[in-house]
């Protein structure tokens, strides 16, 4: 289907247009409230459900995507865009041609703020509003393309915490020099796979060249192919940006645009030939955004960022997806740009060999039908050269809830994945603890239950992730200070099938900085499984909670839920049945008051999270992991 793109005049206005305070309010407060075009039973257009169909997925998916993608922002969603230095975008030039680009905060952190503390790139003033206040570069293939009314896809990344945010929706305003202003059609969080783990620093925006970076060059013209430096360029490529979009006729949330990532090892992309690349398969979320949008219209852009020197290789063309592979993209280059180095005020570097290191597989447990652990400490021999030898078997710290980032050398080539870490931060010093379950078509997953063994290395990166907590974060009844006379905060933890993980380390750290308070806020953890057999941890979970209430003394409860269990499961189980909003209350007294963090399968947590903000939680009390 050829789509005919629509270019309207620039915006003369002089105001910058959000909703108004009671769409805000409305929008926060009653997620009833969705605007009348949007699908609340159906947020996919009709080239997604076809491969999800094909992919056999679309059944899974439609139980929970309806409520996990939303025609707003989040509060968290919101915070996180706030913070953001820089953004990925996707849109249109005037003849139609996708493109991927990054736009970035003109200046970074100056002596009175921290580092990290940008220049305010964005701002969310309402929950269906982004105000990005920057253009596209000149020399961008965007430069003075984006006009009102243009779809525009974003992506919000964070490199060093793996988190990652899209939104799509269509510009209100758009002036070189109060940038534009996004209405949202539709937002949702996405899993950290295949991010390379980099490091956000900032640079001189007066010194354009940067010492030992790669050359790049600027051209006026843009040429149908690649040259020998841009195919050396793509061959070392980890990270790449890219833009789809597909719009039908009338007025329909489900059309727009979408920016996404991908990542893996050097030579990840296939350069065929100077006009065609060939990307690789990628397991995602099952949505199918990108090639959905694909099946529509063959439009697509792609962008390498050349972190270390502040510029980028910008690619459009047209995909083909190859019959029998269904995620494997043909990618047909018809116009290439370079934005030269230096370009860009941001840098991002590769974590220094400090930041990643090798780990030896010292235990193997089986902890379910499907899951299994793997200990990693460091390799029992150390290297003569090293001055600390015992400092070298010290591992980093960790948070509970972080994620280990790992690379795994397989037949297929190297794998990046990240594993939450589900062993207790203050026990963890010298060991790491990741519980994988096997996938069916995992290829990192059935790598690891298949072949990785005792004495196996694997290389590893810092912990990363902010799904974390730390006791200190809840007031506690009877603290002296400014929250003295508090009400006490319950804690609850909800878990499902391996998202047990994250969850299990949280547990651990609860009951570690709960013993000696006294008066340690109660706490609730509600897990649930098929069956005995498909859950892990049982019997360390019950033995950990015995300790917690029999010799602690903590005021902590278990409510573990089967869907179907076996006879023999008697006992181990307390009800029948899925993690529902009313379980919860009739366990919780104070349940609208406590601060709940939730991991596991997709539609519990959506499903939980829509309960508890229509019954009047905080956003800001709703904290979740996405795997």
């Amino acid at each position: 289907m050829t789509i005919t793109p629509h270019h309207p005049p620039q915006s003369n206005a002089s105001t910058i247009p959000v909703a108004t305070s009671a769409d805000a309010i409305g929008l926060r407060e009653s997620l009833d409230e969705y605007p009348s075009d949007w699908s609340r039973h159906n947020p996919f257009h009709d080239g997604e459900i076809q491969l999800q169909k094909l992919a056999g997925t679309h059944r899974s998916v439609m139980s929970f995507a309806p409520k996990f993608i939303r025609p707003f922002l989040p509060e968290q969603h919101q915070e996180f865009y706030r913070a953001q230095s820089f953004l990925v975008a996707a849109s249109r030039d005037a003849d139609g041609n996708m493109w991927s680009t990054l736009l970035v905060a003109s200046e970074g952190p100056n002596q009175s703020r921290c580092p990290g503390d940008f220049a305010n790139l964005v701002d969310s003033p309402d929950p269906v509003t982004l105000h990005i206040r920057t253009q596209p570069v000149q020399g961008d293939a965007l430069f003075g393309q984006i006009q009102v009314d243009s779809d525009l896809g974003l992506l919000g990344i964070e490199f060093a915490s793996k988190r990652r945010n899209r939104v799509n929706g269509r510009i209100l305003y758009s002036t070189p020099n109060d940038g534009m202003v996004l209405r949202v059609d539709q937002s949702f969080g996405n899993c950290p796979q295949y991010i390379k783990p980099r490091k956000e620093w900032w640079w001189n925006a007066e010194k354009k060249e940067t010492e030992g970076a790669s050359p790049t060059f600027s051209s006026s013209t843009k040429p149908s192919h690649l040259s020998e430096l841009h195919i050396k360029t793509i061959q070392g490529a980890t990270t790449i940006f890219l833009a789809t979009g597909y719009r039908g006729q009338g007025k329909d949330t489900r059309f727009g645009n979408d920016a996404s990532h991908r990542g893996g090892p050097p030579g990840f992309l296939l350069v065929r030939d100077k006009h065609t690349i060939v990307l690789p398969d990628f397991a995602g979320n099952n949505f199918f955004n990108s090639l959905g949008n694909l099946v529509m219209d063959s439009r697509m852009g792609l962008t390498i960022p050349d972190f270390e020197s502040g510029g980028m290789l910008q690619l459009s063309g047209r995909a083909q997806i190859y019959p029998g592979a269904l995620r494997l993209t043909m990618f047909l280059i018809e116009q290439v740009n370079v934005v030269p180095a230096g370009t860009f005020a941001i840098r991002w570097s590769i974590p220094s060999k400090g930041e990643s290191r090798l780990l030896e597989v010292v235990s193997i447990v089986q902890e379910s039908v499907d899951v299994k652990s793997f200990h990693l400490a460091a390799p029992a021999t150390v290297s003569p050269n090293d001055d600390d030898k015992t400092s070298n078997h010290k591992l980093w710290g960790f948070k509970a809830g972080q994620h280990l980032p790992i690379e795994l050398q397989t037949k297929d080539g190297e794998i990046l994945r990240t594993y939450s870490l589900s062993g207790s931060p203050s026990l963890s010093s010298n060991t790491y603890r990741i519980s994988v379950k096997r996938e069916p078509l995992g290829k990192a997953s059935n790598h690891l239950h298949d072949y990785v063994q005792v004495g196996d290395l694997v290389q590893v990166s810092r912990p990363a992730g902010d799904f974390t907590w730390r006791a200190s974060e809840l007031p506690v009844a009877g603290e002296v200070g400014e929250n003295s006379g508090a009400k006490t905060r319950t804690l609850v933890l909800l878990s499902s099938g391996v998202g047990i993980t994250p969850i299990l380390s949280m547990l651990y750290q609860y009951v570690a900085q709960s013993k000696d308070l006294q008066a340690p806020r109660p706490a609730l953890w509600l897990h649930g499984a098929r069956d005995g057999a498909h859950h892990p941890f049982r019997e360390e979970v019950s033995k950990l909670v015995q300790h917690a209430q029999l010799r602690a003394h903590l005021p902590l409860q278990t409510h573990v839920v089967y869907s179907r269990p076996s006879p023999k499961d008697a006992g181990l189980y307390d009800s029948i049945g899925r993690i529902r909003f009313a379980l919860l209350q009739n366990i919780v007294v104070e349940w609208k008051d406590a601060e709940y963090f939730m991991c596991g399968s997709s539609s519990m947590m959506t499903d939980m999270e829509e309960s508890l903000l229509k019954a009047g939680v905080r956003a800001s009390d709703i904290h979740f992991e996405t795997f």
